[in-house]
């Protein structure tokens, strides 16, 4: 759908890093790409959390429009788990269940938010999948690409004759009549979860007509019918939470608070940090001095301990503030 920029700020802080992201230029006459980039920075603007990607402006110029979004030095949960698979390993259990709890209370935030009169924006995000949830190497988690999530700011139109979202995190409601709500996410978040942790997906199907067939025809098989060891606490909360009614289905909150009680006892202070690490460090390093950014990332990293030395987020970066595409990332 789009391209990513590595860009520096050029005034009030130089050298600070974020990323341009604007659609392909085959996309520019589509009145719906404007709408949706518009769209994600709205919702951006109305809803932070810890754990949601922050949107520092949004415009337009000469080569259409363009989002100006938070710089994480990291990788993608999907990317972690490949790691995982190449290595023959099984990613750290309490380190995906982690990062799992941190997507499903930014999910709760987004599910909860209201305008300023008070009125319920009714956001569903409508898009969480590994390849949509960034773990920085410090071993902070962002869920990001608002590109596709509904709400009342946008017509409700939208969504009615195309499929929005990947096939294989959306549940049977939205696939037979597009109903959307918030269980839709806790479901694509337990088939993150689900997928990470099997190191595969639950449906495999050569073609995208056998694979809808296959989810309308049944539930999401047992995690533990492909890892046997995995907890049964944890096999219950996400079969539960992958129920094919969605009134029976676990929601985001209840997800959440299944997956804290089990992390509770057993997680580690650094765990995430250190299975990024232990997968992908080498590489983030080189990846820093290949593209110039340590200086800047070692100054992200001592304004980060200021601002929580003082209790207070790390200062934003204005929208009208100059700066400059450095390199292409990857789309």
């Amino acid at each position: 759908m789009g391209a990513t920029y590595l860009a520096r700020s050029t005034a009030a802080a130089p050298g600070r890093l974020a990323v341009i992201k604007r659609p392909h230029r085959a996309l520019l006459r589509d009145p719906d790409v404007h709408r949706r980039f518009h769209h994600e920075a709205a919702i951006a603007s109305l809803v932070r959390h810890p754990h949601l990607m922050r949107t520092f402006g949004v415009g337009e110029d000469g080569d259409g429009p363009y989002l100006l979004l938070e710089y994480v030095h990291g990788t993608t949960l999907e990317d972690l788990a490949d790691r995982s698979i190449l290595r023959s390993r099984r990613p750290d259990l309490c380190a995906v269940v982690l990062i799992g709890v941190q997507c499903l209370s930014a999910l709760e935030a987004l599910h909860d938010a209201r305008d300023s009169d008070g009125v319920p924006l009714r956001i569903i995000h409508r898009d969480v999948s590994p390849q949509n949830i960034l773990v920085s190497a410090r071993g902070d988690v962002r869920l990001g690409d608002f590109g596709v999530a509904k709400s009342r700011l946008q017509e409700a139109r939208t969504d009615q004759q195309t499929l929005l979202g990947k096939l294989q995190y959306l549940p049977v409601e939205y696939l037979k009549e597009r109903r959307v709500g918030p269980r839709l996410d806790s479901y694509a978040t337990a088939m993150t979860l689900w997928t990470t942790l099997a190191g595969r997906p639950p449906f495999v199907a050569r073609n995208e007509r056998s694979f809808v067939g296959q989810v309308l025809r049944g539930r999401v098989p047992a995690l533990r019918s492909v890892w046997p060891e995995c907890p049964p606490e944890i096999d219950q909360l996400l079969t539960a939470a992958t129920h094919p009614d969605w009134r029976e289905r676990l929601s985001p909150r209840e997800l959440r608070a299944g997956l804290a009680r089990w992390l509770e006892p057993r997680v580690e202070e650094g765990s995430i940090q250190r299975f990024v690490e232990g997968l992908a460090g080498a590489d983030l390093r080189t990846r820093a001095a290949a593209w110039g950014i340590e200086d800047a990332l070692r100054a992200m990293e001592r304004s980060f301990e200021r601002s929580m030395e003082q209790s207070a987020p790390p200062a934003s970066w204005s929208d009208d503030e100059p700066h400059t595409p450095d390199r292409s990332l990857e789309a």
